[in-house]
């Protein structure tokens, strides 16, 4: 009796010894807990992926206000130079793009032409097509759908590279991948709701990694048959909006059916997604039978599924020199168009309103943070390059 009392009791005695222990353990990690404070890391991974709530910009509503730096008439020193599409902005000039005729013009940093440089054709050298142009790290990248082409900054011959992928618009990564989109065909066919797809291209290893995709796509293909015909409805359904942040190496992309932009690596892999609340606007159907309605029902049937309900009027993404993202609302009425600006973390700073003489497709961002507008004229082409005096710092 006595041993079966003494063996209850050491049994109590472990039992109470465990008890204890636990007690004293979670005491201890409830006060170190107390002593953790949440740092900025910790907030900012616990948002990471959350889109930011923001109605109002942190700094309000600014309107644009532009200093002239130079203007001058691009015909008086080369007559040939008619058509600009792009400028870019080197440290010793100008360098303007003709994207038809395939040709791009050098003018020094007084607007004296100096030397015209590629040409169009298929061969080295050449492009069928200039789809886009680059100036990075002062190197000039010509682009196509398949095919880049860089040069130095005097406009000579380095290199050219073709690949098997065909993209639209093409970017630079870097000099061995690009990044574009493409139009899936597989959609048409019903295999797949993706209609453009954004990938980086490793042109060396000939391997492609998705990044973005969207449903909706302001050209709208469908099959007829064993063939395709195409339509172009870019007032209703814009589709994808994108631009590439070549210093973070991040791809910021919108979908037009709401004002919610995504920021995804070149890895595939998203980091947040940030935006803001905005009245959408309605798709009319009117206009679908007004532009498609000689097609027959299953035609335009298919045609309804390719829009969506509502979009938004996201009509550009730009990456600015200051590494904040602009965000242009032309597709909105006039009285609300204007630039978003947030900075690299998808916080919203401010509204920009434009000048009323002036319009968003007129703006060229420039590398040092200044603006430039081209204005063609008859016979004659004008640039102008303006310093933005507030709001300060943003571009």
């Amino acid at each position: 009796m006595k041993e079966k009392f003494i063996r209850t009791n050491r049994k109590r005695q472990g039992k109470m010894k465990k008890i204890s222990v636990l007690f004293i353990v979670l005491f201890v990690l409830f006060l170190f807990s107390c002593k953790i404070k949440p740092t900025k890391k910790n907030i900012e991974k616990s948002t990471k992926n959350s889109l930011l709530k923001q109605t109002k910009p942190l700094k309000g509503e600014i309107k644009l206000e532009l200093e002239k730096v130079l203007s001058f008439d691009l015909t008086k020193s080369n007559p040939a130079v008619l058509v600009v599409n792009k400028v870019l902005k080197g440290k010793d000039g100008y360098y303007f793009t003709n994207i038809k005729d395939v040709k791009i013009f050098k003018y020094d940093k007084n607007g004296k032409f100096v030397r015209e440089f590629l040409r169009k054709g298929q061969g080295p050298g050449e492009l069928p097509y200039l789809m886009n142009a680059r100036f990075i790290n002062n190197s000039i990248y010509a682009l196509f759908m398949n095919k880049v082409i860089k040069f130095d900054n005097k406009g000579k011959f380095i290199f050219q590279k073709q690949f098997s992928a065909r993209y639209y618009p093409i970017d630079i990564v870097d000099d061995n991948s690009v990044i574009g989109e493409k139009f899936n065909m597989a959609a048409v066919d019903g295999d797949n709701k993706e209609l453009k797809i954004i990938e980086v291209f490793d042109i060396k290893e000939e391997k492609s990694v998705k990044i973005a995709g969207t449903e909706f796509a302001g050209q709208i293909t469908i099959k007829k048959g064993s063939g395709y015909v195409s339509f172009t409805a870019s007032a209703l359904s814009p589709g994808i909006v994108w631009a590439y942040d070549r210093k973070n190496k991040r791809l910021y992309y919108a979908n037009s059916n709401e004002y919610k932009i995504t920021a995804m690596n070149t890895k595939g892999e998203k980091l947040f997604d940030f935006g803001k609340e905005f009245k959408p606007i309605a798709v009319d159907m009117k206009i679908i039978n007004e532009q498609f309605g000689g097609m027959d029902k299953n035609s335009l049937e298919s045609i309804r599924k390719r829009l969506p309900e509502h979009i938004m009027p996201i009509g550009k993404i730009k990456i600015l020199a200051s590494g904040n993202i602009a965000v242009y609302n032309e597709f909105a009425e006039a009285k609300e168009s204007g630039i978003d600006i947030f900075d690299s973390k998808g916080n919203y700073i401010y509204r920009i309103k434009i000048p009323e003489n002036l319009s968003l497709a007129d703006f060229h961002f420039l590398k040092d943070g200044s603006i430039g507008f081209i204005e063609e004229k008859p016979e004659r082409v004008i640039f102008t390059e303006y310093r933005v005096k507030k709001p300060e710092n943003v571009f």
